[in-house]
């Protein structure tokens, strides 16, 4: 799933189910490569999921994933998603 998306360093990175398994080993690999990683989790998982290196947190419940992302990323946008639980979120 890492290869598919294909971190670079300094590209930002949406990691959803972010403190699970797979989530947390996702966020570890994708920092590993040097991208770093915006997580989707909830509120009470935040500071686990940082501790792994998320460099920022995104509530699990947002009503506006979008907007959330555009207020942290210089450019407003994520440049690939490791989405290991899907959802009303990244539906299409």
């Amino acid at each position: 799933m890492i290869r598919h998306v294909d971190p670079k360093p300094g590209e930002w990175i949406l990691v959803t189910g972010a403190s699970g398994g797979v989530g947390t080993a996702a966020i570890q690999l994708v920092k590993r490569r040097g991208a770093r990683v915006v997580a989707l989790c909830g509120a009470s998982k935040a500071d686990e999921v940082r501790a792994l290196g998320a460099d920022a947190i995104v509530p699990r419940d947002t009503d506006d994933l979008v907007g959330a992302i555009a207020g942290i990323t210089p450019s407003g946008q994520v440049e690939g998603v490791v989405d290991v639980v899907g959802g009303r979120c990244l539906a299409p």
